[in-house]
């Protein structure tokens, strides 16, 4: 009981400052997560995967802001190690690909997506928004979506996170 008390002690300051938005949100939406990770882990033995960042924030460059975040996305699955390329020749298996939005609006459809239909992009000014669809041969296999606020550069860790938290759940272990 001493020990129960003493864990409460020590959390509900941490707890007082609960009541403001989280830094950052991410849902996702697996449609086929048995062949999700398995093929994630099939392409990615071969080479890097095709992974192309459209829109871009935090007043960057668009191709620098997309290197930054493969870049970021490739630390992010614990399980394995996996390289993302934007270049489409440069992957041994460009059918497997994933899509990235920053600026999506909510009503984009990852079926659409993964078809090649990409939504007009705007990012809102109070938060970095975005979408992320794992798609093999032009069929949705996982998606995921989120949102950070209060972020001013890709080396923040609140980014950072972010972009781990976003590949985390579009690539969420299995139970297999």
């Amino acid at each position: 009981m001493k020990k129960a008390f003493g864990f409460l002690a020590s959390v509900l300051p941490a707890l007082a400052g609960c009541d403001e938005q989280p830094s950052s949100v991410v849902n996702n939406f697996d449609r086929q997560p048995e062949m999700t990770w398995s093929s994630m882990i099939s392409a990615s033995s071969k080479g890097p995967v095709l992974a192309t960042v459209h829109g871009t924030a935090l007043g960057m460059a668009e191709g620098d802001f997309a290197d930054t975040v493969r870049g970021l996305m490739s630390g992010a699955i614990q399980e394995r190690r996996i390289k993302f390329t934007g270049d489409e020749g440069a992957a041994p298996s460009p059918n497997i690909r994933l899509t990235v939005l920053f600026g999506a609006p909510k009503t984009a459809s990852g079926n659409k997506i993964c078809a090649g239909q990409l939504p007009d992009l705007s990012q809102p000014e109070d938060r970095i928004t975005v979408r992320a669809v794992f798609c093999i041969d032009g069929d949705l296999y996982s998606d995921a979506e989120g949102w950070v606020k209060d972020v001013k550069s890709a080396d923040e860790r609140r980014f950072q996170q972010f972009i781990f938290d976003v590949m985390t759940n579009l690539f969420r272990e299995r139970d297999n």
